[in-house]
């Protein structure tokens, strides 16, 4: 009978290369043949691999290997595989469970990426898919198995010189699981609107800041105040705290101030503001004051004004604010301030005037500071 040396039995192996149809039929003429084969090749790749150990049982038309390979890094193969290559790469058919810590090792002095693990999802027509994902499992309190996060991949375009990727994190809360973050071109959670901004950017709900929720910024739409008698904006916030009014050329058909009043969800307050202004022009001043609103001296007819008046909470609890402006009117300038408390947290805004003067131009928009 022909047989193959343990050389020949560890080149096969380690290399990836497989007898001839001639000398396996040979090999497994007799199951004793074969276990001597098997105990051949254990020693033979031993001096390769560290340790092998091979068990199990067959038959003559179809030998069963249950495969242990052990050494420095360890990985076990529980049951028989429908194809194996030992020292080039394994291809396990069937699901396998490594029963121990697993370390892949690229000894390479060179700047190439290595060891690598590639999850290849070999079809076609994918986009929009997900592709390969990485489990962590564990046990709840009734021993049931439980997946309590994972990374995953996914293909958002499959377009040639276009193909672009996704990675997906995932994690259980509450019992309950779900996409939590993305990265494609930029990093993006799925509570918050807009999706993906692109490369270089981070797209979330909230922020915090050492357990501190950090306030952002934004600026509403503006308004056209070339008519009309008075203009209103909604925090875009649950919370608000800070309000800056921002006057773009606007004017009075006649000699009314300027008045902007705040509230509530309810509504803008009308009273019970504690507020005063000055206008100076050609060495003149013209003081103001006003319960109903935070006050802007006016000017004349057709003055133009442009500038910012910022309201800031000065007491959470109690809705506390106070302003202060800084405004061009006409030729001259307006400054002033005030305070008022809420009955609530501030939502609403009102931009008007003291009379019954028509706006005629100019226009106006709020920037709103909150979480």
């Amino acid at each position: 009978m022909a047989r193959l040396s343990k050389s020949a039995v560890a080149e096969f192996f380690v290399s990836g290369a497989r007898p001839t149809q001639t000398q396996f039929e040979d090999l497994i003429d007799s199951y004793q043949d074969f276990s001597d084969f098997l105990q051949e090749m254990s020693t033979a790749l031993s001096t390769k691999v560290g340790v092998v150990t091979v068990s199990g049982s067959a038959t003559s038309a179809h030998p069963v290997l249950p495969l242990s390979l052990g050494g420095t890094g360890e990985a076990s193969l529980a049951s028989a595989q429908n194809s194996l290559t030992i020292g080039g790469f394994a291809v396990l058919a069937s699901a396998n469970e490594f029963t121990n810590e697993n370390t892949f090792i690229n000894s390479a002095a060179a700047s190439a990426e290595g060891p690598g693990v590639n999850l290849d999802r070999r079809a076609a027509g994918l986009g929009g898919q997900n592709l390969g994902v990485v489990r962590f499992k564990g046990r709840d309190s009734l021993l049931a198995s439980t997946t309590y996060s994972k990374i995953g991949g996914a293909i958002v375009s499959t377009s040639a010189g276009g193909e672009t990727g996704r990675l997906q994190f995932t994690t259980v809360v509450s019992g309950a699981s779900a996409d939590r973050f993305m990265i494609a071109g930029g990093m993006y959670s799925l509570a918050a609107s807009g999706g993906d901004r692109g490369i270089g950017t981070i797209n979330v709900q909230e922020y915090y800041d050492d357990g501190e929720r950090v306030e952002t910024s934004k600026l509403d739409t503006e308004q056209s105040t070339g008519t009309g008698t008075s203009f209103d904006f909604t925090s875009p916030f649950t919370t608000v705290t800070k309000v800056e009014v921002l006057f773009r050329g606007v004017s009075l058909g006649g000699t009314e101030n300027l008045l902007v009043q705040v509230g509530p969800s309810g509504g803008v307050v009308t009273s019970g503001y504690v507020s005063s202004g000055v206008g100076v022009a050609s060495g003149s001043q013209t003081f103001v004051t006003s319960t109903a609103g935070m006050i802007i001296e006016g000017g004349a007819a057709g003055d133009v004004h442009s500038g910012i008046m910022t309201l800031v909470l000065s007491d959470a609890p109690n809705n506390d604010w106070v302003a202060s402006h800084a405004v061009h009117g006409g030729t001259g300038a307006n400054s002033g301030g005030g305070e008022v408390s809420l009955s609530g947290v501030l939502n609403k805004l009102t931009i008007l005037d003291t009379g019954s003067d028509s706006f005629d131009a100019g226009s106006v928009n709020v920037r709103w500071t909150g979480y």
